[in-house]
């Protein structure tokens, strides 16, 4: 019965391991890889003077953003990734065990994606002519080879 109740009551959704280093002491924790075709939303930069911008991917590219934490050992020079990939640095956080969270963003190819049509299921009283032309997303959350988590997050089209 106790299992079942720390279960029930634990404020994590899921736990993982830490993935195996990059290079030493740097880990690549997280990706969220949008596609170019999936940002599409319209918005006015000025209403939201505070956020940090990243430049939507070119034609048949991705933007991908990367969390990665680096122990106090690691040999870092300016941000992880900063020459080899030509990453681009959104903001890094010390943490109290002397860590440092980083959050950085490139471009990167198109990921292959299963384009399978799938049939879908909706709600009661739902047609399917209501849900085309409107701005719906699919958030899909899977593990790389390498351990790292990541979250595809692109648009979806109704045909």
């Amino acid at each position: 019965m106790r299992d079942h109740y720390e279960k029930e009551n634990n404020r994590f959704i899921e736990r993982w391991e830490r993935p195996k280093e990059l290079s030493p002491g740097v880990t690549l924790a997280f990706r969220i890889v949008t596609p170019w075709t999936a940002v599409k939303t319209p918005f006015e930069a000025a209403n939201y003077k505070k956020m940090h911008w990243i430049p939507s991917a070119n034609a048949n590219k991705a933007t991908e953003i990367d969390i990665l934490i680096s122990k106090p050992s690691a040999q870092v020079t300016g941000w992880p990734g900063m020459r080899s990939l030509n990453t681009q640095l959104v903001d890094s956080m010390l943490l109290d065990s002397g860590e440092t969270v980083w959050v950085v963003h490139w471009e990167i190819d198109m990921p292959k994606f299963d384009t399978t049509p799938v049939k879908m299921r909706l709600a009661k009283g739902q047609t399917k002519e209501e849900l085309k032309n409107k701005d719906l997303r699919v958030l899909a959350l899977g593990s790389e080879k390498d351990g790292s988590r990541v979250l595809y997050d692109c648009a979806m089209v109704v045909n």
